[in-house]
């Protein structure tokens, strides 16, 4: 998903804001791509953002329940 990727790269630029920006479109595109929304989550947390971040987890989890990288991130709040 050319949008996740994005967000990717962006995040590892710090460029934290762009990168939610992206993560959104890509769930826009695609609301069932469980990654988007825990790569969502990574950025958010990032922000220090802790609620949006776990809602974001817990929607990663929802649609893929056998996401262990999901789990991890949640716990790591």
């Amino acid at each position: 998903m050319p949008y996740n990727n994005l967000g990717n790269a962006l995040s590892d630029q710090k460029k934290l804001d762009e990168a939610i920006a992206a993560y959104n479109k890509a769930i826009q595109l695609n609301p069932n791509y469980a990654y988007a929304y825990n790569n969502l989550g990574i950025a958010l947390r990032e922000q220090k953002k802790l609620d949006e971040a776990i809602a974001a987890y817990n929607k990663a989890i929802q649609l893929n329940p056998n996401d262990a990288t999901a789990y991890n991130n949640l716990g790591m709040r």
